[in-house]
């Protein structure tokens, strides 16, 4: 992964369409069966898009231009030219050659079944990311948030790999079971995100009555420690006793 520290994983793409050209271009004349030149290809090529195909949100037009880099490699594996039909080659009634978004879904369900199968910090990330997904789309699940994505376009679902997910699985028609989301898990999983976000919004009202310098709020302070207003007793006690005695 290449990217900047705010985000931007452009140079990421940029070496994945350069190492797709590379190894499309080793099968131009090339002396194997088309079958082997084929898994050459899927190894170089498709191996370096699968590897970051989870994290990076490429747009439409990025995996179109990926697509067609594909598709050329294919045709070179059975020595045919460029205009020949691409279908045959992607279509299910055809060779059924792998896709870029069809790659993309199936490393985005592992890499969720990843992420939720342990009960730690990662888990929890992902559950906040559905969380924050759910609330953005007006859902209230990850099988909602599938259906969800019939009305909008690819570009505006890159901001949550969970609504990229949900965006690829209504493309491809791929059941919502297949990152483990049966009912019983989907509650779990729906009620987890619930209280991960109540949970960030007590913190964020407690953040909130912190001043600009970082000191608490007087009566937050002596909510949170009580000795200080013993302490704060006795001073004004001392001072009580001292009046007295001068004025006596």
């Amino acid at each position: 992964m290449w990217g900047t520290p705010t985000g931007d994983l452009s140079d990421t793409k940029a070496r994945i369409l350069k190492r797709t050209e590379e190894a499309r271009d080793l099968l131009r004349h090339h002396p194997l069966a088309p079958e082997q030149a084929v898994d050459l290809f899927t190894r170089i090529g498709i191996g370096a898009f699968r590897y970051s195909a989870a994290l990076v949100p490429w747009t439409e037009r990025e995996l179109q231009q990926l697509e067609a880099g594909w598709v050329q490699a294919y045709k070179w594996a059975w020595g045919l030219p460029w205009t020949t039909a691409s279908d045959v080659f992607t279509l299910p009634s055809g060779m059924e050659y792998p896709r870029p978004l069809g790659i993309m879904a199936q490393e985005l369900c592992r890499h969720l079944q990843r992420c939720l199968k342990h009960e730690d910090v990662t888990r929890q990330l992902t559950l906040r990311d559905l969380n924050l997904a759910c609330k953005q789309w007006a859902c209230g699940s990850l099988r909602e948030l599938k259906d969800e994505m019939e009305v909008w376009k690819w570009d505006l679902a890159l901001s949550n790999r969970l609504s990229r997910l949900a965006k690829c699985m209504h493309r491809l028609d791929i059941p919502v079971e297949c990152v483990g989301d049966t009912n019983e898990t989907q509650k779990r999983v729906w009620a987890e995100g619930q209280q991960a976000s109540a949970a960030e919004s007590i913190r964020g009202d407690t953040r909130s009555t912190t001043d600009l310098s970082g000191t608490p709020e007087p009566h937050r302070a002596n909510e949170e420690r009580p000795e200080r207003k013993d302490l704060m007793w006795m001073k004004t006690k001392r001072q009580i006793l001292l009046g007295a005695n001068v004025g006596g």
